[in-house]
């Protein structure tokens, strides 16, 4: 399952960048995340309301460009890429998550899923950034 969103932003791709890849300030920005471990220079554990822990492996980073990682938890696996275009001092995001349920019977609500995800993080990040 594939869930692509674009936003844009009117501030500078450094305020995006450095919003999105600082894991450490998720809990005060992020409606959903309470929590943030960082385990190493490539791994991040986030925690839910619910205690639930997703943990992300950082694969590539191109500062101010482009940002990858891995995802896992006990329900998804698959991979979510953050690109940053930075378009006369205001900046457009793609996010696109590439996942997969596993268990079968989470198959059906995937897609409804990731969208109310990244509806939320991109909804959260927007907020952030205009306070």
């Amino acid at each position: 399952m594939i869930a692509t969103i674009q936003a844009r932003f009117d501030c500078k791709i450094e305020d995006v960048w450095r919003a999105v890849t600082c894991v450490a300030l998720y809990p005060e920005w992020r409606s959903d995340v309470v929590k943030v471990v960082i385990v190493d220079d490539v791994t991040f554990e986030e925690y839910d309301k619910s205690g639930f822990v997703t943990r992300f492996f950082a694969t590539r980073q191109e500062r101010c460009n482009f940002w990858e990682f891995d995802i896992d938890n006990a329900n998804i696996k698959g991979r979510w890429t953050g690109q940053f275009f930075d378009e006369n001092g205001h900046t457009r995001v793609i996010f696109t998550e590439k996942v997969e349920a596993k268990k079968f019977f989470l198959h059906p609500f995937l897609r409804g899923y990731l969208k109310r995800q990244q509806s939320k993080f991109v909804a959260d990040l927007e907020k952030f950034l205009n306070t």
